[in-house]
């Protein structure tokens, strides 16, 4: 069978949580950006020195580090998590 028609199936037999299953997957990066931004201003507040440094020397200059964090963040909620425990 198809993965498309498997994939009809689920969706015919558990409506809600596709439903669920929509808004989740547009607020994981914005809630990763948000996340990022808190972690890099932390961050920042130990690191920054060093960080926004490296970021200088390979071109990157008049960024904060809530602003790096928000930024990888954003990104890294795209990503798929896997677990693989064994």
């Amino acid at each position: 069978m198809a993965t498309g028609k498997v994939f009809i199936k689920f969706i015919e037999k558990h409506p809600i949580l596709f439903i669920l299953f929509v808004p989740l997957s547009f607020l994981t990066p914005i809630l990763g950006a948000l996340m990022g931004a808190i972690t890099g201003w932390f961050v920042g507040l130990f690191f920054g020195d060093t960080i926004l440094g490296f970021l200088a020397q390979i071109g990157i200059q008049d960024v904060e580090m809530w602003q790096f964090g928000c930024f990888l963040g954003f990104i890294g909620g795209f990503f798929k998590p896997r677990f693989d425990p064994s």
